[in-house]
């Protein structure tokens, strides 16, 4: 019985989709989907509040884009969204601007998004991955490690694709 039990629950085989779930709900075959996309989700988390600034920002980007710029959507980019000198207006990676002292250029691409493709897929493994890290190393520690990857990227896109945004 214990091994028709162990089946039931995915083997034990952690990459079962019906894995051993040690939840309150242990009849459900299939995890809830809240807990495959964020698992350890909880609002009083530095993940929580950079995805919401993330989509705000990324709302911003599509106003200044329609308002500023004459179009939200670029039709260049396959992405689906703003066109380049937006990115550019609203502090993108421009190698000539940190050259000419514009230092917070290696920080804002972080919160910048090409498109609704690229806002998407980074916010879902953002909110996959990012809840579980912050749960095992704490606020200040995936603050850190967040903002340090994302001025690394930023350099390493400065010398690896100068030109691009």
């Amino acid at each position: 019985q214990q091994q028709q039990e162990q089946e039931n629950r995915g083997g034990g085989n952690i990459f079962a989709m019906g894995g051993n779930n040690n939840d309150d709900d242990n009849n459900e075959k299939y995890p809830q989907l809240s807990k495959v996309l964020a698992p350890n989700f909880s609002k009083n988390t530095f993940i929580f509040w950079i995805t919401i600034l993330q989509i705000i920002v990324f709302i911003s980007e599509l106003l200044v884009g329609e308002f500023v710029r004459g179009a939200a959507f670029c039709q260049s980019n396959t992405m689906g969204g703003p066109s380049v000198y937006t990115l550019k207006f609203m502090g993108g990676k421009f190698v000539e601007c940190i050259q000419n002292g514009e230092v917070y250029r290696f920080i804002t691409p972080a919160l910048l998004h090409a498109g609704i493709i690229h806002i998407f897929t980074n916010l879902v493994s953002q909110t996959m991955i990012g809840y579980t890290c912050e749960y095992n190393w704490g606020f200040c520690r995936m603050f850190s490690i967040y903002f340090a990857t994302a001025f690394g990227a930023t350099l390493l896109s400065c010398v690896g694709r100068p030109y691009d945004v």
